[in-house]
């Protein structure tokens, strides 16, 4: 974990889904080694993490208020892996970057 706690892993799944507000202001001084898209075209689409862990209010009571529409798995069966959700967004970023050659 670096100083904010954040695993290399975990900040990889996050890398250009924001963007660089010292790039827009032209003063990033990180250039290729910054974790934060420069400029719109250069932005992913954030992870979905969705159903990759287990819905803490229904694994204690049986219900939750959110039903099919929780981003918690409720049972095991349910549960998508992570390398799962990171196909899925590797597949999103294909898709977006296709959008943006064709523009």
């Amino acid at each position: 974990a670096n100083r904010s706690g954040t695993t290399g892993a975990v900040k990889d799944h996050f890398k250009g889904t924001q963007l660089c507000k010292f790039f827009l202001a032209g003063a990033c001084r990180r250039g290729e080694g910054c974790n934060f898209a420069h400029g719109v075209k250069a932005m992913k689409p954030p992870p979905d993490f969705s159903k990759t862990r287990l819905c803490e209010v229904f694994r204690s009571t049986k219900k939750c208020k959110n039903g099919a529409a929780c981003s918690f798995a409720h049972s095991k069966d349910e549960m998508r892996t992570v390398a799962a959700a990171k196909r899925k967004q590797k597949a999103a970023t294909n898709f977006a970057e296709a959008v943006k050659r064709d523009r």
